[in-house]
């Protein structure tokens, strides 16, 4: 953690004021990317950043720290991911995530959050019944909310993801339910799956209880009003654990070995070496994605490091994109807008944060690619 006088002296140089605009015009680039007018979808975000950007006021805080923390939070923007997503024979897609605006105690701040997605959910014309899906969730997630009080406002306990869908939204919800040490942890994670009318059929002890230092990092579920329901299950590792915990998922998913190779373990790898960079971080994300009417899906996303990575890291991104037969003009598009003034950042330095995979799903894997302003 910063030292207070670096903490000053840090937020002092970030470009705020330039923030929400670099994000528009990067939302602006991916809507152009997908074919889609730019200006109806920068209103529907704007409205979505009205929702989930509502300050939660604490009563004053006792200590310095928590004031700087409260103020800063209170005029600071919506901090926002932007997600790129090839599937099929190009760039199908985009959203963005959020944790809201942690401006009061953690348990304000995601009961704050809640409400407001259930609202962005109901008023943008969202089923009812998905709406009492996400709050029974949240209840399963969090079952002693209040006790969450001396986590710091800044925890990451729930994410928002919004991925616009013609004239409605597809909401991606993730708890980290390791937060609330309330009960037996796999007994929640089996209650909120069953809650989606899903089972793990032993992926949590796969991904989790049964790899050494796998820190599990949450519960995503996902409402698109399709009638399919999927959930997935997250698990943060060191690089070096990786490939031996996806073997056993790819065995566990597909028990054919030469299936699981061409199908999972081999694009994986493909997406590894092709990516290979000093700016990637040793921690990596491993996955686990459950549909109620397809078989599962394995997912990887690698990371980069905020203040290392470079044009560099874009360029070999888009030679593996353009492989894969993926064109990548409307993610260099994006990162342009979203790296101006970059000379000024001081957090994130370069908009590229992550790459995922998600196989078996088609002949081509499904690409996610995660994109921060920069700040």
């Amino acid at each position: 953690m910063l030292g207070l006088p670096a903490a000053f002296q840090k937020l002092s140089q970030v470009d705020l004021e330039g923030y929400p605009r670099r994000t528009e015009a990067g939302i602006g680039a991916l809507a152009v990317a997908c074919g889609l007018s730019p200006e109806p979808e920068l209103a529907r975000f704007r409205s979505c950043r009205d929702f989930l950007g509502v300050a939660q006021r604490a009563p004053a805080a006792a200590d310095l720290l928590a004031q700087v923390t409260e103020s800063v939070t209170l005029v600071a923007p919506l901090i926002v991911e932007l997600v790129a997503t090839y599937s099929g024979d190009g760039l199908k897609g985009f959203g963005f995530l959020t944790q809201g605006r942690p401006s009061g105690p953690l348990p304000a701040n995601l009961a704050g959050l809640l409400s407001g997605t259930l609202q962005m959910h109901l008023t943008g014309g969202g089923r009812t019944d998905e709406a009492e899906l996400l709050a029974d969730v949240f209840r399963l997630a969090f079952p002693n909310l209040g006790g969450l009080a001396g986590h710091s406002p800044l925890s990451q306990g729930m994410i928002v993801g919004v991925v616009p869908a013609a004239d409605a939204l597809t909401l991606k919800v993730y708890f980290n339910t390791r937060l609330d040490p309330s009960g037996n942890h796999r007994e929640r994670v089996a209650s909120i799956l069953a809650r989606c009318g899903l089972a793990d059929d032993g992926l949590y002890d796969l991904l989790y209880a049964g790899n050494d230092g796998a820190r599990f990092h949450g519960v995503g579920i996902d409402l698109d009003g399709d009638g399919c329901r999927r959930a997935k299950i997250y698990v943060r590792l060191n690089r070096a654990a990786l490939l031996p915990a996806l073997e056993k998922l790819a065995t566990h998913l597909q028990p054919d070995m030469a299936a699981a190779a061409r199908g999972i373990l081999n694009p994986v790898l493909e997406l590894i070496e092709a990516t290979k960079s000093e700016a990637q971080v040793d921690e990596v994300e491993l996955a686990a994605a459950l549909c109620s009417d397809a078989p599962a899906t394995a997912k990887v996303t690698l990371f980069f490091a905020g203040d290392r990575t470079a044009d560099a890291d874009l360029t070999t991104l888009d030679t593996y994109l353009q492989g894969l037969g993926y064109p990548a003009h409307g993610l260099d598009a994006a990162v342009k807008a979203l790296a101006e003034n970059a000379h000024r950042a001081v957090a994130q330095r370069y908009p590229l944060h992550g790459v995922g995979i998600e196989v078996p799903v088609a002949s081509r894997p499904k690409i996610n690619v995660y994109l921060q302003p920069v700040l």
